[in-house]
């Protein structure tokens, strides 16, 4: 009797773990979500384009956090950085808690735009990649989707679309 077909056998399920684990790990988690800050995720439609002139429009999943009462209130749309590519395959959604809960106490709505190529929408188009380490192309898909942003913003009764301001980290 061969002890290799057992041998085999043994070793393409080892092979495979890696994968199983990858499945479990890529199945979604519960959403933390602050109540307190009436904490929901939106989406808006953005087209962006990246460096080599593709243009896509894509989904942008949009954090809201916003003062108890009706409003409306000025509007802070919070950016995240840019993280190397293999952070980003994992990034999740971005939810920068501290900072959305200091400016809700002072009266503000906070948009925090996940943009294409994190989270969500990462994979095959990344508009914000430039293989030259151009700062214009990452620049101008960003500023487009904060645009975006604002421009959404208006769609929601509850935003004075007239006072507006744009902070964040890095890009």
């Amino acid at each position: 009797m061969h002890k290799w077909p057992a041998g085999l056998l043994a070793v393409l399920y080892l092979v495979s773990l890696p994968a199983k684990a990858q499945e479990a790990a890529a199945k979604p988690v519960a959403e933390v979500m602050a109540q307190d800050m009436r904490e929901e995720v939106l989406r808006l439609d953005a087209t962006v384009k990246d460096f080599f002139g593709r243009q896509e429009t894509k989904p942008v999943p949009v954090t809201v956090y916003r003062p108890q009462g009706d409003g409306p209130f000025p509007l802070f749309v919070f950016n995240h950085g840019r993280a190397v590519e293999a952070k980003r395959a994992q990034q999740g959604r971005y939810r920068p808690e501290s900072v959305a809960r200091y400016l809700v106490a002072k009266g503000f709505v906070v948009l925090v735009p996940n943009r294409v190529g994190y989270w969500e929408t990462y994979g095959g188009f990344d508009p914000e990649f430039s293989g030259c380490r151009s700062i214009e192309p990452m620049s101008i898909a960003a500023s487009d989707q904060v645009l975006a942003t604002v421009a959404f913003a208006r769609s929601l009764p509850y935003v004075d679309t007239s006072r507006w301001l744009v902070g964040g980290v890095s890009v």
